[in-house]
């Protein structure tokens, strides 16, 4: 039997390091990753990270770079269709890897793939007749929204997670907690029947059409094909 100096261990990589990153996000969370669960992921020593990573902005950078390559091909179809595609694939992606979003915000990311999509959304967005300040604001409503709902489900997650509760039993807990002064506020009240991850899912799809609206509405643009409604401009 080899001893264990005898083994061969692989070389320590950023790519490695970003793969345990995100294995613990998805078994655990984005909260329990740090620089020791990593290194323990590893079986080395955390002194042995930073040659590779400066820290935990260093961390948070080569993983979310590294979700970022999974995301999959750019979506085709109007400005409105690739904006909708692309909010429903970063909530996906940050579904699997629950509170992935912070780290979007946590560091400076630098990844080929989200460049290019970047550049390709604002490039249909300008296409459209929006100009390079309206284009970012358009772009950055949608992806603000689906971060911001995307840390909300992480943190529903931990806290169902704490409660000892099945997630059912969370959620009726707090449909009653709700519904505790419903006679007095009945309008407060009939958010309970919509309060259940499912109506929740739909709610994130119409935000972002809520978001989507208000760009069209706006700048002036066709949902469609991209190009001014009539009588308006991007300017307008």
């Amino acid at each position: 039997m080899p001893s264990r100096r005898s083994v061969v261990r692989r070389p320590l990589t950023q790519e490695r390091i970003a793969r345990a990153a995100l294995d613990i996000a998805h078994e655990s969370g984005y909260a329990a990753v740090n620089m020791r669960a990593v290194a323990e992921r590893l079986d080395t020593g955390q002194a042995s990270l930073y040659a590779h990573v400066r820290g935990k902005a260093d961390l948070d950078r080569v993983m979310i770079e590294s979700a970022w390559a999974e995301l999959g091909a750019e979506a085709a179809g109007s400005w409105r269709d690739q904006l909708a595609a692309d909010a429903a694939a970063m909530l996906e992606l940050y579904s699997r890897y629950p509170g992935l979003a912070v780290a979007a915000f946590a560091s400076l990311p630098r990844s080929e793939t989200l460049s290019e999509r970047l550049e390709a959304r604002l490039g249909v967005l300008s296409s459209a007749g929006l100009d390079p300040r309206q284009a970012q604001a358009a772009e950055l409503a949608v992806g603000l929204i689906a971060s911001a709902r995307a840390i909300e489900d992480a943190v529903i997650a931990e806290r169902i997670a704490e409660s000892g509760l099945t997630a059912e039993q969370w959620w009726e807990r707090v449909r009653e907690v709700v519904a505790l002064d419903s006679e007095d506020r009945p309008l407060t009240g009939e958010m309970v029947r919509y309060l259940n991850p499912e109506d929740r899912a739909w709610l994130t799809t119409e935000l972002v059409e809520l978001v989507l609206d208000g760009i069209q509405a706006r700048y002036g643009v066709r949902p469609s094909d991209g190009s001014p409604e009539e009588g308006t401009t991007a300017e307008d």
